[in-house]
């Protein structure tokens, strides 16, 4: 059941990007969500919950008074909103209680790193022959108009311009979240597999991976590859493994500057401009890029202590907002902490950092402890992927959308296995 989600997710996703739908698009693009509102329906194991289960409880009953918040668009878009923050929450509750185990957990990886490191390398073949390989822009991202999309684009050194890489999705620039993914996992396979030949393709993988991530400027998706390394060392220090630790930030260091180079070689001045701007300032490349819409995010916190109203924002307002409502105009929300604020205010932002909190905490748990060796590496690996989706909040709207139905999935998957492993006939 969990392969056959997982895939239907990216069926989604490929049909979106490759297939014109006209007017059966929103149900695509709603699909995967309603079918991880479905699964709820499916019988459950009587097993432990997930932490995060309650604190996820109170974030829907946030979101359901929000509803009946008077600046909320319309009835049907805050249901719709609300209904989209319980899909991607879905999966604690029914993956955690799914009776998952070890290899559920390696199929799943095994899936999605599969899938992210042939989007990542579809990415880099969209850089090197333009128009080829080229997937449909988002209507969402159309919609914003000419010069926003024109900004998505860059020039190549034959004075090109083409769109950000967006890999097997159809959003440009999607290219370097596939290409995190494909350096992340392709690095828990790499230490996992005994197989020579597995690790040359992790290798390739990490490879292609970072080598994309450069070409899709993407600079945050940089930054939380590099969030998510660090705290995966970090905690092989914690765990006495020094030695792993020192020789993975020497193996992706390397990774990191070769691809840099080879990026601004082939990808020119705008290339390397834009990268040279992050690896040298990264302080205040991110003050000025992302930290001004958290002080806004501040700013207007006494406005909306309880919210803005629903469907303000984002894929609900484009397709189920009313641009009637002068009352309810739409708000634009670049980071997580803002989509937060506006739709449930600050109770809302109270539950659902109580539920992040409890999930690393539980998952960097996992990664400490002896008895789990049989799951190596993937606690410390899933750990360090929480906390950069964690710093990734300040940077983009995480929780609405795939990216958030994906910590989920892979979060409760993590517990399930564990508990699984832990129940185990005969284990000491």
């Amino acid at each position: 059941m969990l392969e056959a989600f997982l895939l239907f997710e990216f069926a989604c996703q490929l049909a979106l990007a490759f297939t014109a739908l006209g007017s059966v698009r929103v149900l695509v693009r709603i699909a995967a969500f309603a079918a991880s509102l479905a699964l709820l329906a499916v019988p459950r194991r009587a097993l432990r919950a997930h932490p995060a289960e309650a604190p996820a409880i109170w974030i829907v009953l946030i979101l359901v008074l929000s509803i009946f918040n008077p600046y909320t668009n319309n009835w049907l878009a805050g249901f719709a909103q609300a209904s989209l923050y319980a899909a991607i929450l879905a999966p604690l509750f029914w993956v955690s209680r799914s009776g998952a185990n070890r290899r559920t957990l390696y199929r799943l990886l095994f899936i999605m790193w599969a899938f992210q490191t042939v989007s990542a390398a579809v990415g880099v073949l969209q850089f090197y022959f333009p128009g080829h390989f080229q997937p449909n822009l988002s209507a969402v991202v159309a919609s914003l108009g000419d010069a926003y999309v024109k900004d998505l684009h860059l020039a190549t050194p034959d004075g090109r311009w083409i769109l950000r890489p967006m890999g097997l999705s159809d959003i440009p620039g999607a290219a370097a979240m596939a290409g995190f993914w494909a350096v992340l996992l392709g690095i828990g396979f790499f230490i996992s597999q005994r197989a020579w030949w597995m690790r040359v393709v992790c290798a390739a993988s990490v490879s292609v991976g970072t080598f994309c991530i450069f070409l899709s400027q993407v600079r945050s998706a940089l930054a939380v590859l590099i969030v998510s390394v660090i705290a995966f060392g970090a905690l092989l220090m914690w765990r006495g493994q020094k030695l792993q630790s020192m020789v993975l930030a020497a193996v992706l260091a390397v990774f990191v500057v070769a691809g840099f180079h080879f990026a601004a070689s082939v990808g020119g001045n705008d290339v390397a401009s834009r990268l040279a701007a992050f690896t040298d300032h990264p302080e205040s490349t991110f003050v000025e890029e992302r930290g001004r819409f958290l002080l806004d995010t501040i700013d207007v916190l006494p406005q909306y202590p309880l919210g803005a109203g629903l469907a303000r924002w984002g894929m609900v307002n484009h397709y189920f907002g009313d641009d009637t409502n002068l009352d309810s105009a739409p708000i634009w929300v670049e980071i997580q902490w803002t989509g937060w604020l506006l739709d449930g205010g600050l109770p809302l932002v109270i539950a659902y950092v109580i539920a992040l909190a409890v999930t690393i905490r539980m998952t960097m748990k996992l990664a400490l402890t002896r008895d789990q060796n049989r799951l190596w590496p993937w606690p410390a690996i899933i750990f360090g992927y929480d906390i950069g989706v964690l710093a990734n909040t300040f940077s983009y709207p995480v929780f609405i959308g795939q990216s958030g139905l994906e910590f989920w999935l892979f979060n409760a998957l993590l517990f399930a296995a564990a508990r699984t492993e832990t129940r185990r006939p005969g284990k000491r």
